[in-house]
């Protein structure tokens, strides 16, 4: 198990981190988009109808950081100066 952080300081990463951390993501209707086993997964945690869930931009570092990425690593967030959130990885897609 690893651990990660991000952060999300900008106007636009504060506008993610308010539309699919502080407030739960509606997974259930986008879940004809995703694989099968991802799915699976999801429903097998419960988190088949809303979600927490974070993006990137394909760069070097985040990447790096996807490939290293698994189920069960967990992840700091860091926004404005302090730590405010703390959670697991379920997937990634």
């Amino acid at each position: 198990m690893n651990l990660f952080y991000f952060t999300a300081s900008s106007k636009e990463a504060q506008k993610h981190l308010q539309d699919t951390i502080h407030n739960k993501f509606p997974i259930q209707r986008y879940l004809h988009l995703l694989p099968n086993q991802v799915v699976q997964q999801l429903r097998s945690e419960n988190a088949n109808v809303e979600v927490n869930m974070w993006g990137a931009l394909p760069g070097p570092s985040n990447l790096r950081n996807w490939n290293k990425l698994q189920p069960n690593d967990r992840v700091l967030v860091y926004s404005r100066g302090k730590f405010i959130y703390f959670g697991r990885v379920l997937t990634k897609v």
